[in-house]
């Protein structure tokens, strides 16, 4: 799938900020803490609600909302954009909003094939952008949005489902309004 970063704040530099990340066969560790399961100081805690997800399963059906995570001070808003890419697509794209504190921000997005896939933006105003087709947000994935907190260290801090309630052609924008 292809993908697109807009960082005009790092001019100079390398814009392309989105990653691939091949599975090694264990689910992938929560920044902070191993894979194995051994706590290192960081909180593996990360907000859920029932489902294992952090929005209920109608949030794909509004035009935008806005949510929280288990860190107090985060706002995330979304907005469903329909028909704003092409009809075997679903995009999602971050954006660091000006009233933020600009530092950098990651949605982990699976195909549900086995892959990750990291939208990362940095700096107020950035944005990053990638999709799945369509019939990879059916398999029952969830959005992990991350962040880095004290000493650089990422956590995970809310997982988003119910990707196969898009609908083809959506594009959903989350931005990071406060953090």
């Amino acid at each position: 799938m292809r993908d697109k970063t807009d960082n005009r704040h790092e001019e100079g530099k390398d814009s392309r900020m989105t990653q691939r990340i091949e599975r090694t066969g264990h689910r992938l560790p929560i920044f902070g803490v191993p894979s194995n399961g051994e706590e290192n100081g960081a909180s593996g805690s990360i907000a859920q609600a029932q489902g294992g997800v952090g929005l209920g399963p109608g949030w794909a059906d509004l035009p935008n909302g806005s949510f929280g995570t288990e860190d107090a001070a985060d706002l995330i808003t979304y907005e469903v954009q329909k028909k704003a890419v092409g009809d075997d697509v679903v995009e999602f794209t971050l954006v660091i909003s000006y009233t933020s504190s600009g530092w950098s921000k990651a949605i982990i997005m699976p195909d549900g094939e086995g892959n990750d896939f990291i939208i990362q933006a940095q700096g107020r105003g950035a944005s990053a952008s990638n999709g799945l087709y369509l019939h990879q947000t059916k398999k029952g994935q969830v959005l992990t949005f991350r962040k880095p907190k004290a000493f650089g260290i990422w956590y995970d801090v809310i997982q988003i489902g119910y990707l196969g309630n898009l609908d083809p052609g959506d594009r959903v924008v989350f931005t990071w309004q406060r953090d």
